[in-house]
């Protein structure tokens, strides 16, 4: 039964409960805050339309995103956005290393820094992603130097995505 009151009205169609993993994740080139973000199964029968969602967490309403149609059975993920209580720090700097006499090849280095700083009451993980580019010319090299890198050598994809340690 829905009121004809002439207002607008919420009515339930299907509910369902799920499992979700909560990650932090900072992507500094793109923005430098640390985002909340949430991954689960779509464990309801039937499929959820595309269209805005209201976000709830623990002291109740946090925002609203947008999300696509999601068939049952399938895995999504919501962006919860930045979270409160981490602060991001990112600088980028580079170096042309001069040549050699006879040398036609110019070598430039480039510097990134992240720096993280926690606000909360406790120890929080995040993941961390940054770029290097990637070369398609066989005689230009990109490489990361690991002896540079702190806490530890980073992890690099072929896509040029960088996963260091923290």
């Amino acid at each position: 039964d829905v009121p004809s009151d002439g207002m607008p009205h919420r009515i339930p169609v299907s509910s369902f409960r799920a499992e979700a993993t909560l990650e932090r994740v900072l992507v500094g080139e793109r923005v430098p805050q640390v985002l909340l973000r949430c991954e689960l199964d779509h464990r309801g029968s039937h499929p959820i339309l595309a269209g805005p969602v209201d976000l709830l967490r623990d002291n109740g309403y946090v925002g609203r995103t947008t999300l696509l149609y999601v068939a049952p059975g399938e895995r999504f993920e919501l962006g919860f956005g930045p979270d409160p209580e981490l602060r991001v720090h990112r600088e980028t700097a580079e170096h042309a290393v001069p040549r050699g006499l006879v040398s036609p090849w110019r070598k430039v280095e480039h510097f990134v820094t992240l720096k993280l700083s926690n606000l909360g009451p406790g120890r929080v993980a995040v993941r961390a992603k940054e770029r290097i580019p990637v070369s398609e010319v066989e005689k230009v090299k990109v490489s990361i130097d690991p002896d540079r890198c702190e806490p530890r050598a980073p992890r690099v994809d072929a896509n040029g995505r960088v996963s260091p340690a923290l």
